[in-house]
């Protein structure tokens, strides 16, 4: 995957996850607080892994 791309789904899936929090502050979802925070860190993580996957793959492939 090139790296614009990485960089867009990473800042998309930290996006989700500040609205996911933001949501839940302003209590909009008081059914599913506990999953709405789930699925918040859930984002923060995966934009992180995909980042993180993606340095690997560039420190390989200069080699």
């Amino acid at each position: 995957m090139s790296k614009e791309k990485v960089e867009i789904l990473s800042t998309v899936l930290m996006t989700i996850g500040v609205l996911l929090l933001l949501a839940m502050a302003f209590e909009l979802v008081t059914q599913y607080e506990r999953l709405v925070v789930f699925l918040a860190v859930a984002c923060f993580l995966l934009a992180g892994m995909v980042h993180s996957i993606n340095k690997i793959k560039e420190k390989h492939e200069n080699k």
